[in-house]
C-alpha cells in the first residue's frame, strides 16, 4: 500500500510539472494580471490594483516571488508555487485519508484527486482557490486529531490563515465547530476559541493597517465587489439563452472602478439591498449557481483554453483532450459522491462541512466554476469513502449494482447537460 501511495504521489508531481512546462507561455488570466500588477508596484502609496482592498496572503507571495528577479522570472516562480501548493494538496488528503480510513482510503482519495483536471491545471495559475484547497486539506487532517490542544490550535492558525487568502474563509470555523459538536469533539468553548480568536485577531490586525493606510476599517473590499455582481447578475438573469458570466462581471467592474476607494462597501451593501427585494431573482439566481457548481467545467475551457486565452502556444489537439477532460472529471467525482452517499443513506462527513460551505458562500453571491477546486480534497474523501464502503456492500449483495449503475449513469448525463451558465457570451456550456 505505500508503494502505490507513493507511485500516485510521484505520478500527481510528474502530471503537474508536465502541465507546468508543457502547456507552453501562459498569458496572466483576470486577477492574475491584478497579483502581478501589485507585486511589481514600487510605490507604496499608489491605490491598490483594481482599487480592491485583498487579503493579503496572495498579494505578499507574489511581491515575495518577483522582488529583485525581472518580472518574467518571478512570475515563473509564483507559478511553480502555486504548483507545488497543488501537489502537496494530494499529499495533505491522502494523510486526511489515512488518518480517516487506513491506507486504502489515502490511496483512492489521493488517486482520485490527483487525477482531477481542474486541479492540475488551476494549480497552473495565480488565484486563492489552489491555495484554500491545500488549506482545507491540512484542515482535514486537523479534523482527525480534535482532542488534542495542538490539533485545536493549528486548526486555528489555518482558519486564520485562511481567511487571509480569501474573506470567505470565515464560514469554515463555524462548520468546523458544527462537526465537532455534532461528534465526541472537545469542548466548544475551548474549541472556539482556538478556531475563531486567531482569525479575528488577525483580520482584526489588518483592519488597522488598511484604516492607516487607505482610510478603511476593514480587512477586505472583494465581498462587496460580489455584491454588486450579484445585483448585476440578478437584473439580468431574464435573457434568453444561457446566462453569460463576463458582459455581467464586466457590468459590475465598471461600476466599481469609478467608486472612490472608500465607496465600494456602501455601494456592496446598497446592492444587496436592492437584490433582496426581488426574492423571485434571488432564489432564480441562487439554483443557477448551484447548477453551476455542479455542471462541467466553464471557466478553463472558456477563459484559458481558446487561442486568444491562457496557452498562446497549445496545440489544438492538446485544447481538444483537455477540454474533453474538463467537461467530464468534475461531474464524473460529484456522480461517485452522490450516488454512494445517497445508496448508503449517509449525510457528508464533518471532515467536508467547511468545503462545502464554501461552496455554499459561491452559490450565494456568485460563482465560476474554479472556485470549487478548494472543495476538491473533500470531495475526493466522500467519494473514496463512498466507493469503498459501497464495493465492501456490493461484493456480498451484488444483484443491487445493477440500480445503483443505472442511477449513477442517469445522474451523470443529467450533470454534462447542465447549461445554466457561460463565461463568455455566446459560448455552449
Amino acid at each position: 500500500m505505500w508503494a502505490g501511495l507513493g507511485a500516485v504521489l510521484a505520478a500527481g508531481l510528474a502530471v503537474q510539472l508536465a502541465a507546468l512546462r508543457g502547456m507552453g507561455r501562459r498569458r496572466p488570466v483576470g486577477d492574475e494580471a491584478a497579483y502581478l500588477e501589485g507585486a511589481a508596484a514600487r510605490d507604496p502609496g499608489a491605490p491598490p490594483p483594481q482599487r480592491f482592498l485583498r487579503p493579503p496572503v496572495l498579494p505578499w507571495l507574489a511581491a515575495l516571488c518577483l522582488r529583485g528577479v525581472p518580472p518574467d522570472r518571478g512570475e515563473s516562480r509564483l507559478r511553480g508555487l502555486m504548483a507545488a501548493a497543488s501537489v502537496l494538496t494530494v499529499a495533505a488528503t491522502a494523510a486526511a485519508g489515512w488518518r480517516l480510513g487506513g491506507p486504502e482510503l489515502a490511496l483512492a482519495a489521493s488517486l482520485l484527486l490527483a487525477a482531477q483536471p481542474e486541479r492540475i491545471v488551476l494549480g497552473c495559475h495565480i488565484w486563492p482557490d489552489t491555495l484554500l484547497a491545500l488549506l482545507l486539506a491540512a484542515l482535514a487532517v486537523t479534523v482527525t486529531f480534535p482532542a488534542e490542544p495542538a490539533a485545536l490550535l493549528a486548526a486555528g492558525v489555518l482558519a486564520a490563515l485562511g481567511a487571509l487568502v480569501r474573506i470567505d474563509f470565515l464560514v469554515v470555523p463555524p462548520l468546523l465547530l458544527a462537526g465537532w459538536a455534532a461528534g465526541a469533539g472537545p469542548p466548544l468553548s475551548l474549541s472556539a476559541a482556538c478556531l475563531l480568536l486567531p482569525a479575528l485577531l488577525a483580520l482584526a490586525a489588518l483592519s488597522v493597517r488598511n484604516h492607516r493606510r487607505w482610510g478603511i476599517l476593514l480587512p477586505d473590499t472583494t465581498w462587496a465587489f460580489n455584491l454588486m455582481v450579484m445585483g448585476a447578475e440578478a437584473a439580468g438573469l431574464d435573457g434568453p439563452g444561457p446566462f453569460a458570466f463576463d458582459p455581467v462581471v464586466h457590468r459590475a467592474f465598471t461600476s466599481w472602478t469609478s467608486l472612490d476607494l472608500a465607496a465600494g462597501p456602501g455601494q456592496g451593501l446598497a446592492s444587496l439591498r436592492r437584490t433582496v427585494r426581488s426574492p423571485r431573482r434571488l432564489a432564480h439566481g441562487i439554483v443557477r449557481r448551484l447548477l453551476t457548481l455542479a455542471g462541467p467545467d466553464t471557466f478553463v475551457r472558456q477563459k484559458l483554453l481558446p487561442a486568444s486565452g491562457a496557452y498562446p502556444d497549445l496545440g489544438e489537439r492538446a485544447r481538444r483532450r483537455w477540454g474533453a477532460a474538463l467537461r467530464a472529471a468534475f461531474p464524473a467525482l460529484l456522480t461517485v459522491v452522490l450516488a454512494t452517499a445517497v445508496a448508503g443513506r449517509r449525510a457528508p462527513a464533518p471532515h467536508a462541512w467547511p468545503a462545502l460551505g464554501l461552496l455554499g458562500v459561491a452559490a450565494l453571491f456568485h460563482a465560476r466554476t474554479r472556485y470549487r477546486v478548494a472543495a476538491l480534497p473533500a470531495l475526493s474523501l466522500l467519494a473514496a469513502e463512498g466507493l469503498l464502503r459501497t464495493g465492501a456492500r456490493l461484493s456480498a449483495r451484488p444483484w443491487e449494482a445493477v440500480p445503483l449503475l443505472l442511477a449513477a449513469g442517469l445522474l451523470f448525463w443529467a450533470l454534462l447537460r447542465i447549461r445554466c451558465s457561460a463565461e463568455l457570451p455566446g459560448e455552449e456550456v
